[in-house]
This record gives C-alpha cells, structure tokens and sequence, in this order.
C-alpha cells in the first residue's frame, strides 16, 4: 500500500509513473536472481573448510589415534546427521585417499565398516559390496572385526583390522 499513490510521486516531480513499474521489475528480478544463485549453489559449498566434498557429503580426516569404538564416538557426535565414512564405490576412496595425503602419511585410516556376525556392514547400515570380497574367506582375519583403508598401496584398499588398534579416521557428513 502507498502513502503516496504513482500519480501522486509523478505530480511532486520525484518520479514518471513508469518508475514503480521498474523498481518492482527490478524487485521481482533480484528475488528470482537470488533463487536462482541458491540453486545453483550445491551442498557442496557448504561444507567447511579442510574438508572433502565428494557428492552429497563432507568427509572430515582426524589425525587422532583412536580404536574403531572411539572414532565412531567421535563421529557420531560432530552433527546429526554425521557417521564414520562409509565407501560406496573405488572413485570415492581415491579421492578421500588424495584428500587424506595433504594431512597425514599414515597408511591405515579408519573406516566404517564392521563385522556383525558372519556379515560386514556400514555404519549407515547397508552390507558391504565394495571392497570386501577377500574378507569373507581369509580365516587370517577371523579377530579383526573393523576394517582400515590402506592409503599406501598402489591400489587403495580396504582391510580388516583389529577394532582396539589406533588409528586416524574419516567422519563423513552432509552439510
């Protein structure tokens, strides 16, 4: 509502009538432009700085010596929606392995990855279909319950560890 209608701003010399047309053109147009930025702005963007952003999440390296049970206190508690990094599939662990380099030379990093029962599981709760497949048959390692990244070899892998061994960890989370 004006104080003062169109007509009235044009009969005072302060502005054309066509003035409120531009300024709420203008109006119209920065709300639409600032939407449309925010689209174009991805989660991605939001995650903080040192950190990884790899899809739809942030993945944060501690180069904290802890067991399997304290890195998963520890992530669990960074946000609500945070857990110990679950890998989906070989490009994300190459480039959590890249990302890991810039901050520690340790060849073993935590994962979140467990055995329960006769089965290994992620954290999130899915069953493991990356990088497990020797697991299962290697009775080597029937007392190692949690599982590492091996960051040093040719081929970053997944290997199973004993769950008190310390070691740094990757927490992941969505922004």
């Amino acid at each position: 509502m004006y104080l003062v209608s169109p007509q009235g701003w044009e009969r005072m010399g302060l502005i054309s009538l066509n003035t409120p047309y531009l300024f709420l053109g203008c109006m119209l147009l920065s709300t639409f432009g600032e939407a449309a930025v925010e689209k174009k702005t991805s989660d991605q963007s939001k995650c903080p700085a040192d950190t990884l952003t790899y899809g739809s999440y942030c993945y944060q390296f501690f180069d904290d010596y802890l067991s399997w049970d304290e890195s998963y206190s520890v992530c669990s508690i960074l946000s609500e929606r945070s857990s110990m990094v679950s890998i989906r599939d070989a490009q994300e662990m190459n480039a959590l392995v890249s990302y890991i380099k810039n901050f520690s030379d340790e060849c073993k990093v935590w994962v979140g990855l467990r055995k329960l029962g006769p089965r290994w599981r992620w954290v999130d709760g899915t069953r493991s279909t990356y990088g497990t497949s020797d697991f299962q048959s290697n009775d080597a390692h029937s007392y190692s319950n949690c599982a590492v990244m091996d960051t040093c070899s040719d081929q970053p892998q997944l290997l199973p560890e004993h769950c008190n061994t310390l070691h740094p960890f990757v927490c992941q989370f969505q922004p």
